[in-house]
């Protein structure tokens, strides 16, 4: 005779065990909310995962705090689900979701006269009798120290400046050593430095396996630290996947209703985000062609493909793919496509060595072949070249580049153009996504995304680029290498147009 089932509220509480980066953390599905008659919130789908930075971003008035107060369970939803690590969030006990989710609100007044030490003690409360209980003590001079607020330790909470308040706050969620932190404009009250300081602990929180979910107003310090940003408008998601994806001037201009630039920042190439300011409709035609009369070839080519370019990496199958929403077949498909297309590239840069305007761009460092061979072998097995399949796309995508680049110096460059500096830029990207969703490292199975042979991208970017601007091309040339640059997005977008039909009629999206 078997003993009855212990009903799962009555169950023993257990902490949370650490999760692997990737874990599904926080699922919200189809989330409504509706404050005095009137929905604030509809039809909202969200995953937060371990290891990540999730930023919430949308202008007043969005939804942003609501979908931050309705995951934690301060504002209740009238319809839809929540799911903290795996079970419906009502399920688990108070002290049980206090180990899995601590929450930063927008205001944290007191009335008291609590000293900031102890209201960062406040956030040990969960762990009351628990052996964890003996860490109060270096938990607490951790945090302080780390939220530069251990000078106030025995100052009144009330005595101090709006910022100061702010971090001390953020040290008591911090020790609540909670899996999943909600974080609500924790920037807000803040000067510079100490942006950076709390965007940075966000990083090293989500960096040490935990999910971090930030509502964040400043558009650049998201597309500096987030792995993953949901844009709200209106109550609804407008938009969602990397900060390449989603912070796009046409897209936030639309959303926020005000024009945007968005342009990289000229060390790291992350996004900078400015309002346009002085004449919101922007330069006139003739401006423009100014501007771009003004600019270097490599800036030129950058300006005109900048749509293609953003097209492609918009690709439901890449957005998929980085978001941990494959298997590792999903993957895979995508490695073998690779291996087609720079079998192809490198077989034309041998031809190229001795070329006087192709030549300087041949490198052995960029060399990405032997690395994909050794992924395919690690993710196929020893017989990989008999079982591989590429997509039909990917096929053609060689074969355009051995055809239009045989004897033409200025193609051949395209393609090398947007292949590897794509890899040294967006690519490093993919490859921590991979790594962390897929069960690969850089040593095994993602290989591909790292250069060996580069200590510096950014500055072998800047030298690849003062190469284009030096290159003897007349007009005509430039125009044509131009035009195989957009040729080549178009066939970049056609294999992930393949792959993400690959990935659905297998059913491998959603199965990681």
């Amino acid at each position: 005779m078997s003993l009855p089932r212990t009903p799962r509220r009555f169950a023993a509480a257990r902490p949370p065990r650490p999760a692997p980066a990737g874990h599904l953390r926080i699922r919200v599905a189809g989330l409504r909310v509706e404050r005095a008659g009137r929905t604030v919130l509809d039809g909202i789908d969200l995953q937060v995962r371990a290891g990540e930075v999730h930023a919430l971003v949308g202008p007043n008035g969005a939804g942003k705090s609501t979908l931050l107060g309705a995951i934690s369970g301060d504002v209740p939803a009238a319809a839809g689900r929540i799911e903290v690590d795996g079970l419906p969030r009502e399920s688990w006990s108070p002290v049980e979701l206090a180990w899995r989710r601590a929450v930063l609100t927008q205001r944290n007044t007191l009335s008291f006269p609590f000293t900031v030490g102890e209201v960062v003690r406040m956030g040990r409360a969960p762990w009351a009798g628990r052996p964890e209980r003996e860490q109060d003590d270096a938990v607490v001079a951790d945090v302080l120290e780390r939220c530069d607020v251990a000078r106030f330790a025995a100052r009144p909470y009330p005595a101090l400046s709006g910022g100061e308040q702010a971090r001390a706050a953020l040290a008591r969620v911090l020790a609540q050593r909670a899996t999943t932190l909600l974080l609500d404009e924790p920037t807000a009250a803040l000067d510079l430095r100490h942006q950076e300081l709390v965007m940075r602990i966000a990083r090293e929180r989500a960096r040490a396996g935990d999910a971090v979910v930030v509502v964040l107003h400043d558009l650049t310090l998201t597309g500096a630290y987030a792995d993953t940003v949901t844009l709200l408008g209106d109550g609804r998601v407008r938009a969602a996947g990397t900060p390449r994806e989603v912070l796009t001037a046409p897209l936030l201009s639309e959303v926020y209703r005000y024009d945007i630039d968005v342009v990289p920042h000229p060390r790291d190439e992350l996004p900078l985000i400015v309002p346009r300011r002085g004449r919101p409709a922007g330069p006139s035609a003739d401006e423009e062609r100014q501007q771009m009369d003004t600019q270097t070839f490599a800036a030129r080519l950058r300006a005109e493909t900048r749509d293609a370019h953003r097209s492609a990496e918009s690709q439901r199958y890449v957005s998929a793919l980085t978001a941990g929403e494959l298997d590792v077949a999903g993957y895979t498909a995508l490695v073998v496509a690779h291996h087609g297309i720079y079998a192809a590239l490198e077989g034309v840069a041998d031809t190229m060595r001795d070329d006087p305007l192709a030549g300087p761009f041949v490198d052995d460092a960029l060399t990405r072949l032997p690395a994909l061979a050794a992924d395919l072998r690690f993710l196929l097995g020893p017989r990989w070249r008999e079982v591989m399949e590429p997509v039909p796309a990917a096929v053609a995508y060689a074969a355009r580049i051995t055809s239009a680049c045989a004897g033409s110096p200025e193609r051949f460059i395209a393609h090398h153009y947007i292949r590897y500096l794509g890899d040294l830029s967006g690519g490093r990207h993919i490859g921590r996504c991979v790594a962390r969703y897929y069960g690969v490292t850089e040593e095994a199975g993602a290989s591909f995304y790292t250069f060996p042979g580069i200590s510096d991208p950014k500055s072998y970017k800047d030298a690849y680029r003062a190469r284009l601007d030096a290159l003897a091309l007349d007009e005509a040339g430039r125009a044509a290498l131009r035009d195989e640059v957009l040729v080549a997005y178009e066939h970049n977008i056609a294999v992930f147009t393949d792959l993400g039909r690959l990935v659905a009629a297998s059913g491998r999206e959603g199965a990681a």
